[in-house]
């Protein structure tokens, strides 16, 4: 397998606004997101300053602005025109384009180098047809062609083939080459990344030495964050691709993890290593490692069989199951299954809600909550604490009895996300009390004006699902 790495020269400022109109258009995009894009990209100027003297603006036709976060998207939109005439063009050879915003890769299968080069050449000639005809154009000097083998004797040959890019002539590289943050070598070990992820890691910590000591006024708590942070971010960087359980990369990040605690604690280095990371509050090496490519693995497993992490859950499976708590998910006695996406079409009227929603202040609706009132009725809340944990609660009366509910969200939540499953608990609630009894009429109180702005119409946003 052989790799064609290329960067667009320029990215967002040569993106030529009606060819990404009539990419939107060909994509099927709605003519108010379309019109809106047009209003993005019109009436834009650019001054030049030098010296503290400003010249005269000037109208910039082509180009999105870089500092906008609308930008990278609408590149990507622009982009995807290059893939699909490409991969149609070279469909016989099995030809596939990957990217991540400006980083376009091409990956092609063949029986020995020679093959490999001459499908990325004509890769390389459908590319530079569409950059000809989009006004793009991609940096020779970043183009880089990598081949993967687990064939010895393929490894000599490459050494001298070349792979032709326009004018061009680009060597296959000898060492492992670096692509979105992780170093590819030939037979895809990844040992060369771990190496170099390491390294950089304990530069880190040397670094940040300086803030691990007595003389400082950080805590132990502090410092932990510190050394989570920048150093064993750096250190785990790519971890879902390489671990599968090895023994000796597993120690050697145990190392480092000791050393940051004796620098968290000040302890000595003959500190027992349990006693050590139980101090430190850091996880040892297994579990971190592990923790780390879980849900990784479980994004993989959840993916259309279309899609590329699809394919490779399946080529290393072996590998998924190797992952502590992973196993238990795949059957041994059944194949596996993958989960499919399910597209809901929402219905063309929108739809209200139906019901009567009053929004009072507090005194009002103090006074309204202690009415008698016919019908069932139901008081709910969400909050977030100040540990991140979100939850929600219902509270109802039912034959002269207070029953309640109360629902744990975990630390992936809002206040508003609580505040919206409340109300939906509630009304599930109700919809289970109905099947049972005859219920005339239900009363929600809540103190989120939020909420009860957002149940009325079932509008695209956040909180989307529960309102429906």
């Amino acid at each position: 397998m052989a790799v064609l790495l290329m960067d667009v020269k320029g990215a967002f400022p040569h993106v030529a606004k009606g060819n990404l109109i009539k990419r939107m258009e060909e994509m099927g995009f709605e003519a108010d997101l379309v019109r809106w894009v047009v209003s993005f990209t019109e009436d834009r100027k650019v001054i030049m300053s030098m010296d503290g003297k400003a010249g005269d603006s000037m109208d910039v036709e082509t180009g999105v602005p870089q500092e906008s976060p609308v930008s990278p998207v609408l590149f990507v939109i622009y982009l995807s025109g290059l893939f699909g005439q490409v991969e149609d063009k070279e469909e016989e050879c099995g030809s596939e384009g990957i990217s991540f915003v400006d980083d376009v890769a091409w990956v092609v299968e063949g029986d020995d180098v020679g093959e490999c080069t001459q499908r990325l050449e004509r890769c390389v000639a459908e590319t530079t047809i569409w950059a000809t005809k989009n006004a793009c154009q991609f940096d020779i000097e970043k183009t880089e062609v990598m081949l993967f083998t687990q064939r010895r004797k393929n490894r000599d040959p490459k050494m001298n083939a070349q792979v032709r890019v326009g004018n061009h002539e680009v060597s296959y590289n000898k060492e492992a080459t670096r692509w979105l943050g992780v170093w590819l070598d030939d037979m895809l070990t990844l040992n060369d990344h771990t190496k170099k992820t390491l390294a950089k890691a304990r530069t880190a910590q040397n670094r940040v030495k300086s803030l691990m000591g007595t003389q400082t006024e950080l805590n132990s708590k502090g410092c932990q964050r510190i050394q989570v942070a920048a150093v064993q971010a750096v250190a785990l960087y790519g971890t879902e691709l390489w671990w599968h359980g090895q023994k000796n990369r597993a120690h050697e990040v145990q190392m480092l993890l000791n050393e940051q605690g004796t620098r968290v604690t000040g302890c000595y280095r003959t500190t027992p290593q349990g006693a050590l990371m139980n101090d430190t509050g850091l996880r040892l090496a297994t579990a971190l490692l592990n923790n780390r490519v879980r849900p990784y693995k479980l994004r993989q497993m959840m993916m259309p069989n279309a899609q590329g992490g699809g394919r490779m859950l399946e080529v290393r499976r072996n590998v998924l199951q190797r992952v502590e708590g992973i196993d238990k998910l795949i059957p041994e006695d059944k194949p596996f299954e993958r989960r499919s996406y399910v597209r809901t079409t929402l219905p063309t009227e929108k739809r209200c809600l139906k019901g009567k929603v009053i929004i009072q202040d507090e005194e009002q609706a103090l006074k309204e909550a202690k009415l008698e009132r016919e019908g069932l009725v139901f008081w709910t809340d969400g909050s977030r604490k100040e540990d991140e944990w979100v939850g929600c609660a219902v509270v109802w009366e039912e034959e002269g009895r207070w029953n309640k509910r109360r629902v744990h969200l975990g630390q992936q939540k809002e206040a508003f996300d609580a505040e919206m499953y409340a109300m939906s608990d509630a009304m599930k609630i109700a919809d289970e009390m109905a099947g049972k009894k005859e219920v005339t009429q239900v009363t929600v109180f809540m103190d989120s004006q939020a909420t009860v702005g957002r149940i009325r119409l079932d509008e695209p946003g956040p909180g989307q699902v529960l309102a429906l």
